[in-house]
C-alpha cells in the first residue's frame, strides 16, 4: 500500500472506502498512522471533547468531528497526530465520560459544560453522569 503515500488524502481515502469493511475511521487511521497524511481518527474521547467544547453538537456522530477537525486543524500530518493522539489520552484521564474532572481540565474555559467550584455551568455533553 505504499504507492497510496503518492496519492492525495482524498484520493487515497477514497481508495481506502472503496473497500467493503473499511469505513472513515479506519480510513482516516491508515491515512495518518501509515501514510502519514493529515486526516483525523475520530473515537469516542476525541468525539466527547469536540461535543464538550461545542466543535460539533450532542447529536453528531463522529464523522462530524472528523470533518470539522480536518477543516480546522493545521493540514500537517503532526498537527493532526499530535491532536489524535493527546484525545485520547485525555479523554481517558480528564475528560471522562462518567465523572469528569472538569474542576482539574485545563480546557474548562473554553467549554460550556465545565464544573466551577463543584456546579455544572452548562450542561455535560454525551455525559452518562
Amino acid at each position: 500500500m505504499s504507492f497510496l503515500r503518492r496519492w492525495t488524502a482524498a484520493q487515497a481515502r477514497q481508495y481506502l472506502l472503496s473497500f467493503p469493511e473499511v469505513g472513515p475511521k479506519r480510513a482516516s487511521c491508515v491515512l495518518l498512522s501509515y501514510l502519514q497524511h493529515p486526516a483525523q481518527p475520530v473515537d469516542t474521547h476525541l468525539h466527547r471533547l469536540a461535543q464538550r467544547l461545542g466543535y460539533v453538537s450532542a447529536a453528531s456522530k463522529a464523522v462530524d468531528a472528523e470533518v470539522w477537525l480536518e477543516r480546522h486543524l493545521p493540514a500537517t500530518w503532526q498537527a493532526h497526530y499530535e491532536v489524535h493522539l493527546n484525545a485520547i489520552v485525555y479523554g481517558e484521564v480528564t475528560c471522562r465520560a462518567v465523572h469528569p474532572l472538569c474542576s482539574s481540565c485545563v480546557l474548562a474555559d473554553l467549554y460550556p459544560s465545565a464544573l466551577a467550584n463543584g456546579e455544572q455551568i452548562g450542561p455535560v455533553l454525551g455525559a452518562d453522569a
